[in-house]
């Protein structure tokens, strides 16, 4: 799994970055970018934390190639009872 942030959505409140600070940097203006790798069961669980509290929806968990989910290209929703 790897965490995604939508540069377009992220309005740079910066609270990812105050929940999972292993797993985003900031830039210059304060906006978010992941880190790269693929995450950790710890690493879920902060990604995870940080999705739920963006207030505009930019952060997605999705899987990746080395989970063995190469044949599901969705993301998975970081936010129950919504679609990814």
């Amino acid at each position: 799994m790897r965490i995604v942030i939508d540069a377009e959505k992220c309005q740079g409140h910066a609270l990812c970055w105050r929940d999972a600070r292993a797993l985003v940097e900031l830039d210059d203006h304060g906006f978010a970018h992941p880190r790269s790798g693929v995450l950790t069961p710890a690493d879920v669980t902060l990604a995870r934390r940080a999705a739920i509290n963006c207030p505009e929806r930019a952060i997605t968990i999705e899987e990746s190639p080395s989970d063995g989910h190469a044949d599901t290209p969705h993301a998975r929703s970081a936010h129950p009872g919504r679609p990814a």
